[in-house]
């Protein structure tokens, strides 16, 4: 009994970890949007494990430190319009969407997600121009 549970120990000892880690992608880094349209800031995240379920994702979204929007188990929105969709958040998907853009819109915006222990940050910048021809 006694080699047998030494040798239980030991194998699980010398098993390798896997640890999850969580991997924030936002692609472009850089937006160009016309003044009143529709921006989305794609930011999507993979932990290994899907579908996640959105009880347990914790999604802050803020323009240069001040908070946009946020989710942790509830949405709380400080931008009026702003979006993030709970469906395609158990996809990992954590997109924000900015209808009705105007030039206060512009700035650097941070996606931060925290799933389990981990938490990570990317960022995007926003510049809204009014394309509109004079004449």
């Amino acid at each position: 009994m006694t080699s047998l549970l030494l040798f239980l120990v030991l194998t699980v000892l010398t098993l390798p970890f896997v640890c999850a880690q969580l991997q924030i992608t936002t692609h472009p880094s850089h937006i160009d949007a016309q003044l009143g349209s529709t921006a989305i800031l794609n930011c999507s995240f993979t932990l290994e494990v899907t579908p996640v379920d959105p009880a347990q994702v914790h999604v802050i979204w803020k323009k240069e430190g001040t908070k946009v929007l946020s989710y942790m188990g509830n949405m709380e929105v400080q931008r009026p319009g702003a979006q993030l969709s709970e469906q395609v958040l158990t996809q990992g998907d954590a997109s924000l969407t900015l209808p009705n853009l105007t030039r206060s819109d512009s700035g650097k915006y941070s996606c931060s997600i925290r799933l389990a222990s981990e938490q990570d940050t990317q960022t995007i910048t926003l510049a809204v121009n009014d394309y509109r021809q004079i004449g």
